[in-house]
């Protein structure tokens, strides 16, 4: 089954970009290729594209624009994942350069001659990368967002248990489910362990401190659960 990926060429050699292209039409996973003479250009694709799975870039363009351009392409929402493996002219030259490359931001190394099975063995290095990288970055923003939610949907069920509709509170409660939906499919799985492990360490919710309100008109009801927002979040600052 092909990946579908979308990688883009680096290098200001025009013979040097038509080679490495003909090798990766030998790998089905390589749906979208963009060829650049220049990392400036690259950079402008970043900007305005969607997500790119590897970048390819020659080292001969020069150490500290490669690495700047690494820099600067991570900090864009289409390559903040992206896998980068340089490209070198010789093995030799790559047992010389590795540790500093990846010291740069780079994630591999691909040396001239291509081959087939050396872009296959650095494909699949650069996908594991690029997944590592996405999932560290959801973990951190979601152990952000879940205790937020976690905390709401308890001010929801309190006050619903409390015999009053919590229009309001659940209003809030959607804005916020509705960031997680937003961060797609991939996000979820995530998304479902954090939460599974801190609602492990939280209470249930406070519904006993509250008051049963059967009778109350809708206005009433209204001005109750702005008192009891009020009540729950002294609670939660003691």
């Amino acid at each position: 089954m092909s990946l579908n990926l979308k990688a883009f060429i680096i290098d200001p050699d025009s013979s040097s970009r038509l080679m490495l292209r003909q090798v990766m039409t030998t790998i089905p996973d390589f749906k979208t290729v963009l060829q650049f003479s220049s990392p400036a250009e690259a950079l402008n694709s970043f900007n305005s594209g969607s997500a790119v799975d590897v970048v390819f870039i020659s080292y001969t363009i020069g150490k500290q624009i490669v690495k700047n351009f690494i820099q600067q392409a991570k900090n864009t929402q289409a390559g903040q994942d992206t896998a980068y493996v340089v490209i070198l002219q010789s093995q030799a030259e790559g047992k010389a350069l590795l540790a500093e490359i990846m010291m740069d931001g780079g994630d591999g190394i691909l040396c001239k001659p291509f081959s087939v099975e050396q872009l296959r063995e650095i494909t699949h290095i650069s996908l594991r990368v690029k997944k590592e990288r996405f999932e560290s970055r959801e973990k951190a923003a979601l152990s952000l967002l879940v205790p937020e939610i976690a905390k709401q949907l308890d001010l929801v069920c309190s006050i619903k248990l409390s015999g009053i509709q919590p229009d309001s509170s659940f209003k809030v409660l959607r804005e916020q489910c509705q960031k997680i939906i937003q961060r797609g499919e991939a996000s979820f799985e995530i998304y479902a362990n954090i939460l599974k492990s801190h609602l492990k360490t939280v209470p249930p919710p406070l519904a006993q401190s509250f008051k049963v309100y059967s009778g109350a008109s809708r206005r009433l009801k209204a001005k109750m659960e702005k008192k009891i927002l009020e009540k729950f979040s002294d609670l939660n600052r003691d």
